[in-house]
């Protein structure tokens, strides 16, 4: 059904562009080039899609959707019970969203579907909010704390989900690596292109 609404989307001129995010660390198992192919079926333009394989979590699919793709207002394509969560990640990385609703999943699925979202949804709320909480309180009540410094733990923690959404630096590193290896037959690294690497 998110197929559906993304190309009636993108037909009635309401998107210009699609970004499909999903999971592809399983051979196998590719949901963006899935989820692309079934959009050019239903009549988008390749060139109007962008495949994201890195969207493990919805967390990561909007986050990734700011700080890789360049994004800070979107629509989001999803049932409503998956847009109230995305809307509330947006929201608390200022990201202007609105989400389009569309047809909710068949009634034998939505058990499933739905414990599944509420799991999410705890799991959301602790990446957000509750490691912070956690750890000033565990500052507060645990004698140990101010010499294991838990906040400067998951700020840390947090500096480096967002590192880790930095493709430049993620290049500079692959054209290092290149480098230290390149007398070695065993292995090839790809040269970076770096007009296409920018951080704007």
């Amino acid at each position: 059904y998110r197929i559906e609404a993304a190309a009636t989307l993108y037909k009635n001129g309401k998107v210009k562009h699609l970004i499909v995010s999903g999971d592809n660390r399983i051979a196998g198992y590719d949901e963006p080039t899935d989820m692309r192919d079934a959009l050019v079926a239903a009549g988008v333009p390749d060139s109007c899609i962008t495949l994201d394989y890195a969207g493990f979590r919805t967390l990561d699919s909007v986050v990734r959707c700011k700080y890789v793709f360049g994004q800070d207002s979107v629509v989001i394509i999803s049932q409503k019970f998956h847009n109230e969560r995305a809307l509330f990640i947006a929201e608390r990385y200022g990201i202007t969203a609105i989400g389009f609703n569309a047809q909710d999943v068949p009634a034998n699925y939505s058990w499933r579907t739905r414990l599944r979202e509420y799991v999410a949804r705890l799991a959301a709320v602790a990446d957000l909010y509750l490691l912070h909480t956690l750890a000033r309180w565990v500052e507060r009540v645990w004698v140990d704390a101010k010499r294991l410094k838990p906040r400067e733990v998951v700020a840390e923690f947090d500096t480096y989900l967002h590192d880790e959404l930095d493709l430049v630096r993620e290049a500079a590193n692959a054209a290092q690596l290149r480098r230290n290896m390149a007398d070695l037959q065993l292995i090839l690294i790809l040269e970076m292109v770096w007009d296409l690497c920018a951080h704007d």
